[in-house]
């Protein structure tokens, strides 16, 4: 296992595997949190991706938009 060194600025730098096994590129968002006192990087997909992901419009017809994002936000919790 590889040790990450935090900068003083607040910076981390993933390992170049890591980086090639997640696809990751500069530039690219991660949503951080904490998990059972780890610190847990899951990567955001770019809108692009997402476009017609939402064709079916399924329980969110009706719904405000708060609500739809609070129920979005439950499904990556």
């Amino acid at each position: 296992m590889d040790c990450v060194t935090l900068s003083s600025k607040g910076q981390i730098v993933l390992m170049k595997g890591i980086r090639e096994k997640m696809g990751l590129k500069a530039g690219d968002k991660l949503i951080e949190r904490i998990e059972d006192n780890r610190i847990v990087l899951k990567p955001v997909a770019p809108l692009s991706e997402l476009f017609g992901s939402l064709k079916d419009e399924g329980d969110f017809k009706g719904k405000k938009t708060d609500e739809i994002m609070a129920e979005i936000k439950r499904g990556w919790d």
